[in-house]
């Protein structure tokens, strides 16, 4: 599940950054800044839920690198080492 939790984070950081760029011209920094961290704030929604599955008891949401993830979108700080797991696009088969 934790692997689930990766593919999410980084198609949601890839998302993100790319609804930014299209966003209004117009819009301020401020206002741009606001609606990312709307968005980190929906993303820590469903990492949770993804953590913690329909049963609300799987031991993933409980876990070290579980409530890492969880502390990570719930305070303002940036890792370099965030995802200590290898690129999920190591996991997907050989073209």
């Amino acid at each position: 599940m934790l692997k689930s939790a990766a593919v999410f984070l980084l198609a949601f950081m890839k998302g993100a950054a790319l609804s930014l760029q299209r966003e209004d011209p117009a819009m301020t920094d401020a206002e741009r800044v606001e609606q990312l961290e709307v968005k980190i704030g929906q993303a820590y929604q469903v990492i949770g839920a993804l953590l913690a599955r329909p049963d609300g008891e799987h031991p993933d949401f409980d876990s070290p690198g579980g409530q890492r993830t969880l502390y990570s979108f719930a305070h303002e700080r940036y890792d370099d080492d965030f995802l200590p797991l290898e690129h999920p696009r190591k996991w997907l088969p050989a073209t």
